[in-house]
């Protein structure tokens, strides 16, 4: 359980966040300086620097955070779990961040969306930290995939990088239809049609088989 000292950053960091996305809301990203969220958050302008060193990382405050979570569950992933299994896993829990993003607050959810989609910089930004996640996630193929004959690196790579494609079309179609249904049941046809091709890619005897993501 994180100190005193760690919960109270935390809570700071929150606080300059959540005060972000309602002026961003009301006034645009743009229009918005660092003095207005410093101002709405009780804060310092040298403090917002301190946890943002730029405007645009305000709307992703818990990306480090959530990346370093996620690698290190991967570091401990048992390793005498099939290698085709292991990748399913390893990608099914990089949704979970989003799932219970969704989840906490759907309208805050949608709201954040609207401004990065519609905001260049911003888009860009949540373009080259999905590039984060994919490096994590092909960490861990590599290390699975050098259970198997072939350049595990090569291979890696082409996984992770297909994965974070799949996901993002899959969250650009699911925000093209309103954000409809529940996030989970959309990240298991996701999953299904990655399975589809790991399950080629990792079965020596070319298996296609899938079994559906696991539980």
């Amino acid at each position: 359980m994180p100190g005193l000292r760690e919960r109270n950053r935390r809570r700071t960091r929150q606080d300059i966040a959540d005060a972000a996305l309602r002026l961003f809301v009301d006034r645009g990203f743009e229009a918005t300086t660092v003095d207005d969220v410093a101002e709405a958050a009780a804060v310092s302008r040298s403090t917002f620097f301190r946890y943002f060193p730029v405007k645009e990382l305000v709307l992703f405050p818990t990306h480090d955070e959530d990346l370093a979570t996620y690698r290190a569950a991967l570091n401990d992933a048992d390793p005498t779990v099939p290698v085709h299994r292991a990748l399913l896993r390893a990608a099914l829990d990089a949704s979970t961040a989003t799932i219970d993003s969704y989840r906490r607050d759907p309208e805050l959810y949608r709201k954040r969306y609207a401004i990065i989609t519609a905001t260049p910089s911003l888009e860009a930004l949540s373009l080259r930290l999905d590039r984060d996640w994919e490096e994590a996630l092909a960490d861990a193929f590599r290390g699975q995939l050098a259970r198997l004959p072939g350049d595990a690196a090569v291979t890696a790579r082409l996984l992770a990088g297909s994965l974070m494609g799949t996901v993002g079309a899959f969250h650009r179609t699911w925000a093209e239809q309103g954000f409809a249904d529940d996030p989970a049941l959309r990240r298991d046809e996701v999953m299904r049609i990655f399975e589809h091709g790991l399950s080629a890619t990792t079965d020596p005897h070319g298996s296609t088989r899938a079994e559906g993501p696991p539980r």
